[in-house]
């Protein structure tokens, strides 16, 4: 036996010891280092790689580097699933493992994994959806770190108009309702001073549209709150209707006043009469309704005034349907008659096409216009008319 032992050994290396531990199951048999890493493989978890060994340092790497039977023992690290890219993972994924792989970071606190905008490093901002973008916790207004340039800026609005105190702002996510956005009110104790406001004529010089103007000074005065001033060159106490001015104050030379007829003769205005003879022509509007259906009728007029004719004034219209009421009555014709009843009115009947006769007012306003209006019911329209013409 002993024979046939060295026999067979004649072709195994002698570089190794023979194992002689009578305790080792290998014993008798030549010690082997594969992986050349000083290990014997009897004592090698893993003698095919030069890492593995007794004694070596553990990685992360999901080996069991020195073998004591435990794999990344003392070096493994917390990673987390990192869904959106951003570097920080979701805490809920949390698992032990090595840093680098793919899809795991090693830093978690992100509150949103979906979105690379919010995470520990993101920037709390202002938004109507309330996201805590630093997921600290705390959201908007609530949040110290929140960026101001993010915030609205509101004006206190103590009178309520709509228009706030440029002196008092305040900045948040969410202002209270005493704050809005619109500022420049001059005077925040009036809700009758303010930018949508027109500018009036007032005794204190009131700047009621707060553009830093007031009455006469600021070109925004609204003409129908101020007075019209009219000039009166022949001193009769009626100025001339067609001059006029709008002022605050009044202007040298001009009244309140503008009705003359004739700026250039004192005997003639609405006190001691005007004038008014002439032929006047234009335009006839005229509504209509018939059994709740409406139409108008659009057309022309001449009046001849002469206040030493019998009569006075007499004239003639025509007008056309705009709509279907030209199908069912045609257009309209008509003749009047009138007479002059003070220095500025006029009546008289008109008779119209339609078998209507109705009494008309006519009102002569300076230099030379004429209006005339007629109402009244027939046996199937009820009309409303008006007749604007100049001389």
């Amino acid at each position: 036996m002993l024979v046939l032992l060295l026999a067979c050994g004649a072709n195994v290396s002698t570089d190794y010891p023979l194992n002689t531990d009578p305790d080792d199951a290998d014993s008798g048999v030549y010690d082997v280092d594969a992986d050349g890493d000083g290990v014997y493989s009897q004592e090698d978890c893993d003698d095919g790689d030069h890492t593995i060994y007794p004694g070596a340092d553990e990685i992360c790497d999901g080996e069991d580097n020195n073998c004591n039977d435990a794999v990344d023992e003392g070096v493994s690290i917390t990673v987390y699933t990192d869904g959106d890219g951003d570097g920080y993972g979701d805490d809920e994924t949390a698992i032990e493992g090595c840093d680098g792989v793919s899809g795991m970071v090693a830093v978690g606190g992100d509150c949103n994994d979906t979105r690379t905008d919010i995470n520990p490093d993101g920037a709390e901002i202002c938004d109507s959806s309330s996201n805590d973008e630093d997921c600290d916790g705390l959201i908007n207004d609530l949040d110290p770190s929140v960026d101001t340039a993010t915030m609205s800026v509101g004006y206190l609005d103590d009178d309520g108009d709509g228009y706030g105190d440029d002196d008092v702002s305040a900045a948040a996510c969410s202002l209270s309702e005493s704050y809005i956005a619109a500022g420049g009110d001059c005077d925040d104790t009036d809700a009758f001073i303010n930018p949508g406001e027109p500018e009036v004529c007032d005794e204190f010089a009131v700047d009621e549209d707060c553009n830093g103007f007031s009455d006469d000074d600021d070109p925004d005065l609204d003409p129908t709150l101020a007075l019209t001033w009219y000039p009166d060159v022949d001193g009769d106490g009626f100025g001339d209707p067609t001059s006029g001015v709008v002022s605050c104050s009044g202007v040298s030379g001009y009244i309140e006043d503008g009705t003359d007829c004739d700026d250039t003769d004192p005997d003639e205005n609405p006190t001691d009469g005007c004038d008014w003879d002439g032929t006047y022509t234009g335009t006839v509007s005229m509504t209509a309704d018939w059994t709740g259906l409406t139409d108008t009728c659009i057309g022309t007029a001449t009046v001849d005034v002469d206040d030493e004719a019998e009569p006075q004034l007499e004239g003639t219209l025509s007008c056309a349907w705009s709509g279907f009421f030209s199908h069912i009555f045609g257009s309209i014709t008509g003749t009047f008659e009138g007479e002059l009843v003070d220095a500025s009115d006029a009546e008289g009947e008109m008779m119209l096409s339609t078998k209507v006769t109705e009494s008309f007012t006519g009102a002569f306003i300076a230099p030379g216009n004429l209006t005339i209006e007629m109402s009244g019911t027939g046996k199937v329209l009820t009309y409303d008319m008006t007749l604007d013409l100049a001389r």
